[in-house]
């Protein structure tokens, strides 16, 4: 029940919705922009709702284990628990304020693996813009079956200094069906939390007017949509390229961080040179307040030569998200864009845009 938390000016947005009904009772938190809803099977003898604050019920429920408990409304103003050796009384409201939470219609559903799409959201969440300037920046795009990627989800998340994308395959047969939407951040990073938490197999999405629900298991979180459109952000990924550097990926990571502690504060610059004819690569960084600094990388370098000014956090951030050993780069020249790839992987890149010099 993360989405919840303290609201001024709507009360009971701080609490939880209790509904008991046959065999179930249903948990409801929501912000107003994401809603999450878990359901646990239960004897149930009356039927009917209530809500309490979220944090009283969860901080006491977390302290009493794995014990069965017994919850009772009283007076139409108390929620009774009882364990084994205790007996505890939350002060609560009536359900009548609660929002509601409104169901998808008419929505366009699909089937993921819960683990490949939780790999997924997560190597892209973290590239979104922090900015509101540009709203529809600060959400992940979900485009599923676009017309050269049929059965699969493509991710994408940009701040505008750089761009990560990931291709996940859809487990169903709706292959012909396309959607193309922005999900806040916030709602990735809550499915990413959710998804952490289960071993289901089987994650669905189902994609609504102005809506987005994610169900696994007994737990659905729902959340708005960002308006907008997507910019078009495939035309600055290069077609061809003419120089290419395949590298070690661990110490290509790690240099790079040596090199960020001698860069200037605020810049982040890094000089990545390639050396194509004398087979390596080469990182500079400079700062008057901490020294200098120049390592040497190893590795398979093709093409022309070319120095290039990258922001290290970015690089950095884009290599703790490829998992195989070897990374490959490739770059147009010093001031375009440049591309990296998991070696041997076409699913994933993430691409970084060089510092104006």
């Amino acid at each position: 029940m993360h989405v919840s938390g303290k609201n001024v000016t709507l009360p009971i947005l701080n609490n939880v919705l209790i509904r008991v009904k046959e065999g179930v009772v249903e948990l409801t938190s929501t912000n107003l922009e994401i809603a999450i809803i878990a359901e646990i099977r239960a004897k149930v003898d009356v039927e009917g709702t209530f809500t309490v604050p979220v944090k009283t019920l969860a901080d006491y429920v977390q302290l009493a284990g794995g014990e069965q408990i017994t919850v009772e409304l009283v007076g139409g103003k108390d929620l009774v628990v009882i364990t084994k050796t205790t007996k505890t009384k939350v002060h609560g409201e009536t359900a009548d304020e609660f929002p509601i939470i409104p169901p998808i219609d008419q929505g366009t559903s699909f089937k993921f693996n819960t683990a490949q799409l939780r790999e997924a959201l997560s190597r892209v969440v973290f590239a979104v813009s922090r900015s509101e300037v540009r709203p529809e920046l600060g959400g992940v795009l979900f485009h599923l079956n676009q017309e050269q990627n049929k059965g699969t989800l493509l991710l994408a998340a940009t701040d505008s200094y750089r761009l990560s994308e990931k291709r996940v395959a859809v487990q169903n047969e709706e292959k012909e069906r396309e959607a193309r939407v922005i999900v806040p951040a916030r709602t990735v990073q809550e499915i990413i939390r959710v998804l952490v938490g289960t071993q289901d197999e089987i994650t669905g999405v189902s994609i609504g007017e102005g809506q987005l629900a994610v169900t696994v298991q007994d737990t659905k979180i729902v959340s708005r949509l960002i308006e907008g459109k997507y910019p078009d952000y495939r035309q600055i990924i290069p077609g061809t390229f003419n120089a290419e550097a395949l590298l070690d990926t661990t110490a290509f990571a790690q240099q790079m961080r040596a090199a960020s502690i001698f860069s200037t504060t605020g810049v982040n610059a890094v000089s990545v040179g390639l050396a194509p004819g004398e087979g390596h690569m080469t990182l500079r960084s400079a700062s008057a307040q901490t020294g200098e600094f120049e390592a040497v990388l190893d590795g398979e370098l093709t093409g022309n030569e070319y120095t290039v000014l990258l922001n290290h956090r970015y690089v950095l951030e884009g290599l703790q998200h490829i998992e195989t050993p070897k990374v490959r780069m490739k770059i147009v020249s010093g001031d375009a864009p440049c591309v990296f790839y998991p070696e041997g992987k076409g699913d994933f890149l993430y691409i970084v845009m060089p510092i104006k010099q």
